[in-house]
């Protein structure tokens, strides 16, 4: 999230490409506590996405509240292939 909220706001960093790596993503229950973020991203194909944070009593503007999901942003997961699965 931190790293989306600086995209955002900081021109310096608009011209970069941003790879997230989710490591061993078959080890957890992605649904659980990803499955929010995962539907925006398919989205994000035929518009803009956004996801809208919460920063708990942080001072922080309604409108950076809500962070766009850039295209620039590229998210990829491994999986294990062993006896752990």
């Amino acid at each position: 999230m931190r790293g989306l909220y600086q995209f955002n706001h900081q021109e310096t960093l608009q011209d970069r490409l941003v790879i997230v790596l989710l490591d061993e993503m078959n080890l957890a229950r992605v649904e659980y506590y990803f499955s929010e973020f995962l539907s925006k991203l398919e989205t994000r194909r035929s518009q803009d996405t956004y996801l809208d944070i919460d920063v708990g009593s942080i001072p922080l503007p309604d409108e950076e509240r809500r962070v766009k999901i850039p295209e620039q942003f590229l998210l990829v997961g491994t999986m294990n292939e062993d006896e752990t699965t």
